[in-house]
């Protein structure tokens, strides 16, 4: 975490931490079992059956797309 937010974190009064830590739990919660989680959750699950040579193959297409984009 930024230096400078965390000072002014512990800089805050209790009540006021409380209320930050709650707001970022809130966004941390529909982060992780908002809409994304809903639309990834049958691609993760697909992907569960998926044979090594298949897992070799996505991993060269991620590669290749995280290359591509390096260059571009």
């Amino acid at each position: 975490m930024n230096p400078a937010i965390l000072k002014i974190y512990h800089a805050l009064p209790p009540v006021l931490q409380n209320l930050v830590a709650s707001l970022v739990g809130y966004k941390l919660n529909r982060y992780r079992y908002g809409d994304h989680f809903r639309r990834m959750l049958p691609v993760v699950a697909a992907r569960e059956s998926w044979s090594e040579e298949r897992w070799r193959e996505h991993q060269e297409q991620l590669l290749f797309q995280l290359l591509k984009r390096a260059v571009q």
